[in-house]
């Protein structure tokens, strides 16, 4: 859980939100860490979830028809 509003609300996103909105999500926001190259989740993956860079960079990809990795963008923090 984030217990900080004004952290979240750096997020654009959230950014507009009232605080007893922000409270709200702060009650379901998890921050999890990831290591350089760990993948996040996968182009097929049914779980419907919202993810926030708090720190470092993201890199999104797919998968072509070949089966190879191919660069969408690169996302920071925000």
């Amino acid at each position: 859980m984030v217990s900080n509003i004004e952290e979240i609300r750096t997020i654009r996103l959230l950014s507009n939100l009232k605080d007893n909105e922000l409270n709200d999500i702060a009650k379901i926001l998890l921050e999890k860490k990831y290591r350089d190259g760990q993948y996040i989740f996968r182009q097929d993956d049914s779980d419907p979830r919202i993810f926030f860079v708090k720190k470092g960079k993201v890199k999104i990809t797919i998968s072509n028809d070949q089966g190879r990795e191919v660069g969408l963008a690169v996302m920071g923090s925000g």
